[in-house]
């Protein structure tokens, strides 16, 4: 599958919607909800970030300077916009919020974002290494591949990570540092059974979002990458009327 940033443009729109996907992640998982922002008459794009879709080993290469040069770069191409939304899987949510503090963003969406990791806590273990051997259910099988856009060279390349794995850590506290800085609405969204990202994320964002009008939405059932039915109906009705303010 190749993968590219993804467009949904409209002519006449004055509000775009910006989606930014988390570590490792790929574009294809904003298309659900770039086709809600569309339905709406709201223009969408949904970005690859520098390093994926490609090799384990340009991912080896990537760094946070480099991630939010390029989002920097892509927010410029659209400060026409009256409005713009970002919205952020895991560590792209992280990115959306330093962005907000240098460009002139309408509100937030937080996915699964970290302040915290859980990766190794047993029930974290045991939901990798079914996902690894395949012993889950097809629709989440379905929905990690999705989140996932470095080819299968990454297992030979692991060996030259050490960088990279330590982008996030930086990134979490980089924002941590930021959070009481943030003005513009927020929408927090995280699960109780998020395998990556400690559930512990949400409540540090509601106490360091100090100057955020800003809202926590509590999941029970959802994985990191994974949502189910109910909380993705859930998920898309908070989104679809948050972005429509």
């Amino acid at each position: 599958m190749r993968f590219q940033t993804i467009e949904k443009l409209h002519k006449n729109s004055d509000k775009i919607v910006v989606f930014i996907h988390g570590f490792m992640g790929s574009p294809s998982q904003g298309s659900d909800l770039m086709d809600l922002a569309y339905e709406k008459g709201i223009s969408a794009v949904s970005l690859l970030l520098p390093g994926h879709g490609k090799t384990g080993f340009d991912f080896a290469r990537t760094t946070l300077r480099s991630w939010e040069e390029y989002l920097d770069k892509q927010l410029l191409r659209f400060t026409s916009y009256k409005q713009v939304y970002l919205i952020g899987h895991s560590i792209g949510g992280l990115l959306a919020v330093n962005a907000s503090l240098k460009f002139d963003v309408s509100g937030l969406v937080l996915i699964s974002s970290p302040l915290k990791l859980n990766i190794l806590q047993a029930s974290s273990i045991s939901k990798r290494i079914k996902l690894l051997f395949n012993r889950v259910d097809p629709e989440i099988r379905q929905a990690y591949r999705e989140s996932h856009s470095i080819d299968k060279s990454y297992i030979l390349s692991m060996p030259f990570w050490l960088r990279v794995l330590y982008q996030p850590f930086k990134l979490m506290k980089k924002t941590e540092q930021n959070l009481p800085m943030i003005r513009v609405p927020t929408l927090v969204i995280h699960s109780e059974s998020d395998e990556t990202a400690s559930f512990k994320s949400s409540a540090m964002f509601d106490k360091l979002l100090l100057e955020s009008d800003h809202e926590i939405i509590c999941l029970k059932e959802s994985w990191h990458s994974y949502f189910t039915k109910v909380e993705k109906e859930i998920i898309y009705a908070k989104i679809s009327g948050f972005i429509s303010r």
